[in-house]
């Protein structure tokens, strides 16, 4: 019998040790990650950022957003929801010009009550979810009317498509176990008909109600990160499951396990409004280098951003106190890692003239909001 060589030897030992940090990488660690969050470091080091440019949503009569519910950024334009105001979806693009709106009606492709959409980027089709006709329009990226279809007994707060296949739905849904408890399920998985659907295991007592979370879901390189309300943990989509990946916490802010349990949604907030709790987050991105946190404590929004290298948590609030930037609303990130945001005019105005930086920016305090590029460097 021959005795292996040296060099073969070598390459089985390294094959293994492919095999081992592939095997390592696509499932995660049975134990959660837990960040930690100082809300009162006043000694953070500050995130190096990069302000790239800032620049005007075309305000016109046609094109005028009351509020921006969810924005998304896709084939170099802005997808805007106004679900509040002018209950208008909006296409705009990589310079701000106004493209086209979906029309309001209750005819054949036009919408009453838009509250949600996902982009399928594989075939370039939107849903875009009508609350009040309870039904599912799709529509091409000009927002062409393609078809629609009603749903029976939904609620959607937010969409987003797995993959083309596959969707993971944000919504208030009860569900009674055979012992006759009540919970209410805030996530469930369903085909693309909307007709297969498997709830997935967070459940919620049944005194509390499913907040309204703007960007619950991140899905980056195929993997599925999102967070749920009322309570601390960011999961992971594997395997059709969810797992909690990571867990967050806020020191004397942080709810107790027992206060999350008893107390209602009213009495929760209640407590965040008086800011002596609260970080519960509401809004997630997870790039390659980044995991960005939303929160709110009191009544300021603070944008945790942690580097996946250093295990250090950073806060873009500080860079917005330090007048390196003006303060926006996250909505996500491109494909070259340039973060997009919105400011709304009000704050811009304040900016211009804390830091001297886009004077040549004319802003009135009617305009649409105005987008924010910017970069962070790795950490």
């Amino acid at each position: 019998m021959r005795t292996p060589s040296l060099a073969v030897i070598i390459t089985l030992v390294l094959f293994t040790m492919l095999q081992a940090c592939t095997s390592k990488k696509s499932e995660p660690s049975q134990y959660p990650e837990v960040i930690k969050i100082d809300v009162d470091d006043k000694d953070r080091d500050l995130l190096k950022i990069s302000l790239d440019d800032v620049f005007p949503l075309e305000t016109s009569q046609t094109s005028l957003l009351g509020y921006v519910s969810k924005a998304r950024y896709f084939n170099n334009r802005f997808y805007i929801l106004d679900n509040l105001r002018s209950e208008s979806f909006f296409v705009f693009d990589k310079r701000g010009d106004f493209i086209t709106k979906t029309i309001k009606g209750k005819g054949p492709g036009e919408i009453s009550d838009p509250f949600a959409f996902t982009i399928i980027k594989e075939d370039s089709v939107i849903f875009l979810y009508d609350q009040r006709k309870r039904a599912i329009h799709f529509y091409d990226l000009d927002l062409n009317h393609l078809r629609s279809k009603r749903l029976v007994d939904e609620y959607i707060l937010d969409i987003d498509n797995i993959n083309r296949d596959s969707f993971l739905i944000y919504h208030n849904a009860v569900s009674t176990s055979s012992q006759g408890v009540i919970s209410v399920v805030p996530y469930t998985l369903c085909d693309k008909g909307f007709t297969k659907k498997e709830h997935l295991g967070i459940r919620l007592p049944s005194n509390k109600t499913v907040q309204s979370l703007y960007s619950p879901v991140s899905i980056e390189n195929d993997e599925v990160f999102f967070v749920a309300p009322w309570n601390y943990n960011i999961y992971q989509l594997f395997e059709g499951k969810e797992r909690v990946r990571y867990s967050l916490d806020y020191g004397k802010y942080q709810f107790s396990s027992k206060e999350l349990e008893t107390l209602t949604s009213p009495d929760l907030w209640y407590h965040i409004k008086q800011g002596n709790r609260g970080g519960l987050p509401y809004s997630l991105f997870r790039t390659d280098d980044f995991l960005i946190i939303i929160t709110r404590i009191e009544d300021r929004i603070l944008t945790y951003i942690r580097s996946n290298k250093s295990k250090k948590v950073f806060c873009l609030n500080d860079c917005i106190d330090a007048n390196l930037m003006p303060d926006c609303k996250i909505w996500g990130v491109k494909p070259d890692g340039t973060f997009y945001g919105m400011v709304e005019p009000t704050q811009l105005i304040k900016y211009q003239k804390s830091s001297g930086q886009y004077k040549n920016l004319k802003v009135s305090e009617n305009d649409n909001p105005y987008v924010v590029l910017f970069k962070i460097r790795k950490r």
